[in-house]
C-alpha cells in the first residue's frame, strides 16, 4: 500500500492490516512512532508539560520560522535539538 518513497519519507511509519472476520474488506492501521532520534543518537521526546512553560513555544515558532529552507524531516530535526537545549536551560 505504500512505495518506496513513501517509505523513505516515513521512516516510522508502519502500516498493519487487520483481519475482520464478518467483511471481505481489511482495515488499515497506521502506527505512527513519535520517538525522534537525534543526530547524536540520543531519543527526543517532546513532553506535554513543556507546552504550558513559557518559552516553549517561542522556541517551536522560531525553530520553524527560520529552517522553511529545510526538509520537513530536517525541520522536525532541527526543532528537536532546539527544544532539547531549551529544556536544559529551564530546569
Amino acid at each position: 500500500m505504500t512505495t518506496s518513497a513513501w517509505k523513505q519519507l516515513f521512516t516510522r511509519v508502519r502500516i498493519h492490516n487487520l483481519v475482520a472476520p464478518s467483511s471481505d474488506h481489511m482495515a488499515l492501521l497506521m502506527e505512527v512512532s513519535y520517538w525522534q532520534e537525534l543526530r547524536t543518537g540520543v531519543l527526543f521526546e517532546l513532553k506535554n508539560s513543556w507546552l504550558r512553560e513559557e518559552g516553549c513555544s517561542e522556541v517551536i515558532k522560531k525553530s520553524w520560522d527560520s529552517n522553511g529552507f529545510l526538509s520537513i524531516m530536517d525541520q522536525i530535526q532541527e526543532c528537536g535539538t532546539k527544544l532539547k537545549r531549551w529544556s536544559k536551560s529551564t530546569t
